[in-house]
């Protein structure tokens, strides 16, 4: 993941590029793709992404 405007982008191969904004908020912007990211994968290994493997009991059971 990379900022809007990195000079360095074009070494890498694939880049996630997150707008510049206020510094308060730049650690949460990179959750989103991330986020969108990590269902893809679950969807790709054919996982449920609402009940995740080896979560302890004690923190799904109400």
């Amino acid at each position: 993941m990379i900022t809007a405007g990195d000079t360095e982008k074009d070494i890498y191969d694939d880049v996630i590029e997150i707008p510049k904004t206020h510094r308060v908020l730049t650690p949460f912007l990179p959750l989103i793709p991330l986020w969108i990211f990590a269902v893809e994968i679950a969807k790709e290994l054919k996982r449920d992404i609402d009940k995740p493997q080896n979560l302890a009991k004690s923190v799904t059971v109400e």
